[in-house]
Formats: structure tokens, sequence, C-alpha cells
């Protein structure tokens, strides 16, 4: 493949299919010609249990593909919607996620779901299903966390934040352990033997797009999550029922789009002596979902936003009198592009690489409710007064 066709945009289906070298007839079903594509492409074999579904979105051609472990299950990886036009490059990169959510999806689910189940599947450990998922060995996992895992059984145990984890495991009776083939949800242990409920939220994490995070990388987020739980900063019982601690702050617009600071565990009592938290930056459109995580914000930014927020909901003009509100240190910054009657658009920028000389800038900009941004405004101020030392101003 030439250099110039790798990077020419397709505005179709039709159009990709033929640069990739299948003929397609006026009346052939392209969803057909694109399955048998994808499944000569892809290293895990799928069979008949990849399904596409090609449609419009705001005038534009769209797939999405859907891929089963197999026919007798619904553990599946469903891939977000790529909109054309699309260069090859970024249609395989596409496919290249793909190939890596099924395999980790298919060692996920090789984890019972009952006892009877785990019973009669001896041959396979959780040790075993860790180290496939992580691209390591039984010994590095053993290592690295031990061998003090098992598996929790029951029926919609629990929901995650950013997505529904498929299998559940418990280490060391502290966290509980939601997997999919996207991300890792660490819940604080509740259990009764192998079944029952379990605590709220800790933390998650991406699993990565191009490849898994290591071992040791996830390792490290258990480890921070469990001294958490010590520390009582994220997960406190406040007696009754409610969890106190900094809670997700969202701003959701009708179009699906999304901006969220995401909590996580603070380890380092330095950041909070200088006054500032961890939070995950997340960017959701109806084309992706994007998570740069553990990036230390300052309070003083918080404060400031909430304000600006206040004022871009209540001026008739925010675009004109409501200033970029950037946290250089964290990469992000947060400005008022435009107004109406009901509505307020907002852009939300992120530098992938702060600590870098040469910014790798990545935003989104969507139109909010100015009701919606007194609302983050208020989650905001209990973010703040849910830290460590904070309290209600």
């Amino acid at each position: 493949m030439g250099e110039s066709q790798a990077d020419e945009e397709f505005q179709t289906v039709r159009e990709l299919l033929v640069a990739l070298g299948r003929a397609c007839g006026d009346d052939d079903d392209l969803a057909l010609h694109l399955e048998d594509y994808v499944v000569d492409y892809l290293t895990e074999h799928l069979g008949e249990n990849l399904f596409v579904t090609i449609d419009e979105y705001e005038d534009r051609e769209a797939l999405s593909l859907y891929a089963k472990m197999s026919f007798y299950t619904d553990d599946a990886v469903n891939m977000w919607t790529l909109q054309f036009p699309v260069t090859i490059d970024e249609f395989h990169r596409y496919l290249d996620q793909l190939d890596l959510r099924v395999a980790r999806l298919r060692a996920i689910v090789e984890l019972a779901t009952d006892a009877v189940d785990a019973d009669s599947n001896d041959d396979v450990s959780v040790v075993e299903v860790l180290g496939r998922v992580f691209g390591a060995s039984e010994a590095q996992v053993t290592q690295e966390l031990g061998d003090d895992w098992c598996s929790l059984f029951g029926d919609d145990i629990a929901e995650g934040i950013a997505s529904t984890p498929v299998r559940f495991l418990v280490w060391a009776d502290r966290l509980v352990v939601g997997l999919d083939d996207e991300y890792v949800h660490l819940f604080a242990a509740a259990t009764n033997g192998d079944t029952g409920d379990v605590g709220d939220v800790i933390t998650h994490f991406d699993l990565g797009e191009e490849e898994t995070i290591s071992i040791s990388e996830f390792a490290r987020l258990l480890r921070m999550a469990d001294t958490a739980l010590d520390l009582g900063e994220q997960v406190t019982d406040s007696g009754d029922g409610s969890v106190d601690g900094p809670q997700p702050v969202r701003l959701l617009s009708e179009s699906g789009a999304a901006f969220a600071l995401l909590p996580v565990p603070s380890l380092s009592a330095a950041n909070r002596a200088v006054g500032r938290t961890p939070v995950d930056l997340e960017l959701l459109t109806p084309a992706r979902l994007v998570r740069y995580l553990s990036r230390d914000v300052s309070l003083t930014f918080l404060e400031q936003l909430a304000d600006a927020l206040v004022q871009a909901a209540t001026d008739p003009h925010p675009e004109q009198s409501v200033g970029t509100v950037e946290d250089r240190a964290a990469g992000l910054a947060v400005l008022v592009i435009d107004s109406a009657q009901f509505t307020v658009e907002v852009e939300f920028l992120i530098n992938g690489d702060p600590d870098g000389d040469i910014p790798e800038q990545d935003g989104a900009s969507f139109d909010l409710n100015r009701s919606s941004l007194i609302s983050a405004a208020h989650d905001i101020q209990a973010l703040l007064d849910a830290l460590p030392g904070r309290g209600s101003r």
C-alpha cells in the first residue's frame, strides 16, 4: 500500500472496501463484505460471531462492530462507532483495538460464573486468567499480587461508573475487582463467602487502547485503592447506608457528549499540603471515550471552575464575561465559546502530555443547559468539601 493511499480519507464504507481490495457489486451486502475482511484481519478468531452495523450519523456514514465470544453467550465486545471519513490506517487501528479487547474478554470469561462451574473448571485459575489479560506469567502475577484471589458469584453484583463488569474477583478479602474488556473497577469488599454485596466504587481505570497496562501498573493501582481504604479518603461509611467521599463531577449534554472529573485515591500527603487532588479527566463524544488518568488538579482551580460555571449559567452573554479557567500543571483548560437563551457552549481542552515540551492537545466543545452548569458547580463544591481536612466552607 502506498503512503498516499494510507493517508487518503474515504467517505463511505464502499470506498474503503474497494481501497482494501474487496470487489463490491452495486447490490452486494456491504456489511457481509466488511465482516469477511475484519474476520480475516483479526488475530483472534471470531467466525460467525462478528456483527457489523452500517448506519448514518449526522449525515455521514458510520459503522460499529459487535463481537460475541461464542454463539451460546452474551459476553461480547461492543466497539464504539467509527464515523467516516476514515483512512485505512485509522480503520486498521480501530480493528487492532477490537483484536486487543477480544483477547482480553476471551481470557476474562474463562473465569467461573458460579460455584458449580468453578468446581468443574479446576484447570483455569484466577492467577492464570490475570496473566493472560495483562500479558504476564503466573509467577509474575503471584509476585506482584499474591495468590489470595477468588471469584465472586451472583446476579447483578455491581454497576461500574464507565461500564458494567462481566466478572468479579475478591483480592485478599479487601477489594472487589470488576473486569471487562475495557475497564477495571475497584470496589470495597463487603462479601459473604463467595457471594454477597460489594461496597461502592473506589476508583476505575482504562486497560489501555493500543496495549494493555502492565501487571506492575495493575498491582500499583490495586495497592493505591487498598491504602485508600485504610486512609478512609475515598470510601467512608456515614452510618446511614450512604458513602461520604469525593464523588464524580459530570457535565452532560443532550447530544450525548460529556466531560467528567473522576476523583481517584490520593496517597500523597505532599499533594494535599500544596492544595492539589488527583482526578481522572474524561471526555465522551458519540465517536469516542477517552480518559486521562490521575491528573493532580489544584483546589484553587476547582474553586475557580465552580465560580465560572455559575457565572456562565447566569450571565446573558458569558462568552464575553467569563474568562478561561486553566490548570497548566494538570493540562486542563475550560472556556466559554458561545451562548443562547437556555444553553452555553463550553470547550474542554486537555494537554495529553502536560510534562512534555510540545503540547498534545485534545478536547471537545458542546452545548450545556444552564441548569446543568449550576448543578456541576454544586457538585464541585461537594467534591471539595469531601476532601480530607477540608470540610464545608
